[in-house]
């Protein structure tokens, strides 16, 4: 019998709800689902459909108001701002849709910023981070300042950037929303490429047609999960 892969993440139930005034607004109602090591998930709904609230739940950004994450065995759930923050930096790795790299900082600079935070030698972390910019074909952009890249070349930089600590998850939000169509498709490249060499990547997008990259589409309406499928036809980028 074959063995089935450990889920790296899972959502038990979540509901999230917002209190304005005398009104009650549920975001999620009662989401529930896992992702195992090594799948490459796609999550789509159109704006509305609680999909940003959801990035940050799966993304440990913020907390449920009710029911349970399981991050890597542990529950994460009732943990405070401070002991999230340190989870978070170590299991998962962040690609936004905005870059969100540090103006003032080199290319270089700004893959090493995680490591910092993890306490990882200035020799280690710079060696690791040449390491990782070259994977990426950013070699020769090592000191350049996000200011002097393209939007693609910015975007590679993040990816890197959000593999410095050797997540267990790499969760992209809208990862190719500020790029033209054709450096877009590069960069779902690459995606398509760590999937291949075993990482567990989340994406989260509006487009169907990158959605279709995944092994596994998500979709979310009004809060809840309407459909959870296997993609029988991968697009290979």
């Amino acid at each position: 019998m074959k063995k089935e892969n450990k889920s790296v993440i899972e959502l038990k139930d979540i509901w999230k709800t917002y209190y304005l005034g005398d009104n009650t607004i549920d975001v999620l109602k009662g989401i529930s689902f896992s992702v195992p090591k090594g799948e490459f998930v796609a999550i789509v709904g159109k704006s509305g459909s609680g999909k940003t609230t959801l990035v940050n739940q799966v993304g440990c950004l913020d907390s449920p108001s009710s029911g349970q994450i399981i991050l890597d065995g542990e529950d994460v759930s009732e943990l405070s701002e401070s002991a999230l923050a340190k989870v978070r930096g170590k299991k998962i790795g962040y690609v936004f849709q905005k870059f969100n790299l540090i103006k003032t900082l080199s290319a270089q600079e700004n893959v090493e910023l995680p490591m910092i935070f993890q306490a990882i030698s200035k020799e280690e972390r710079s060696q690791k981070a040449k390491q990782l910019l070259e994977t990426f074909d950013m070699g020769e952009r090592l000191l350049n300042k996000p200011s002097e890249l393209s939007g693609g070349q910015q975007q590679r930089v993040a990816i890197a950037r959000a593999l410095a600590n050797e997540p267990e998850i790499l969760l992209a939000d809208e990862p190719t929303g500020n790029l033209d169509s054709k450096t877009g498709i590069v960069v779902m490249r690459y995606l398509q490429e760590l999937h291949a060499q075993g990482k567990t990547i989340i994406l989260v997008t509006h487009d169907d047609k990158l959605s279709k990259c995944a092994q596994r589409i998500i979709t979310l309406i009004d809060g809840k999960i309407i459909s959870d499928e296997k993609n029988s036809k991968i697009l290979k980028i």
